[in-house]
């Protein structure tokens, strides 16, 4: 239903309201001939009266429905401010994850190759002399053993 829709619907109901209230009052104090015995020229002031009693509750049912209505969306902003003032919190904390995240990968990488270069460093330095060495030992016994025999 929409907002001018429902304000209309709120406002025929209270005019009604009021109006069957008025009868009704009219009607308990008065005997059923009483209808008979209207003043006809009190009528009007009557009527009067009546369309100002209306307007006072149409205007009453009005502000407080304005006065709903302006909460409500109050509440809707709210609720969508603190929906986007976590959702940023979140998105901050998932970046900060994956800024973290980036650099221990970074440094277990820079780990491994440091790791890799004191391997090759130590094979160049250390291992390849001594196959070198054992080489040279295994062909002296060859050429021992052959010049032996």
């Amino acid at each position: 239903m929409s907002s001018n829709r429902a304000t209309y619907v709120i406002a025929g109901s209270a005019i009604g309201g009021a109006i069957a209230y008025f009868l009704l009052k009219a009607r308990r104090r008065r005997s059923p001939g009483a209808v008979h015995r209207i003043d006809i020229k009190s009528v009007p002031q009557k009527m009067e009266a009546l369309l100002e009693t209306v307007e006072r509750c149409a205007y009453d049912v009005s502000g407080r429905l304005e006065n709903m209505r302006r909460r409500v969306m109050e509440s809707l902003e709210a609720g969508r401010r603190g929906y986007d003032e976590s959702e940023g919190g979140f998105r901050r904390k998932v970046h900060t994850f994956e800024s973290k995240n980036d650099q221990i990968a970074a440094k277990v990488h820079r780990a491994i190759d440091e790791l890799n270069r004191t391997i090759l460093t130590l094979e160049k330095s250390i291992l390849d002399p001594l196959y070198h060495l054992g080489s040279v030992v295994r062909g002296i016994r060859r050429g021992v053993r052959t010049l032996a025999g």
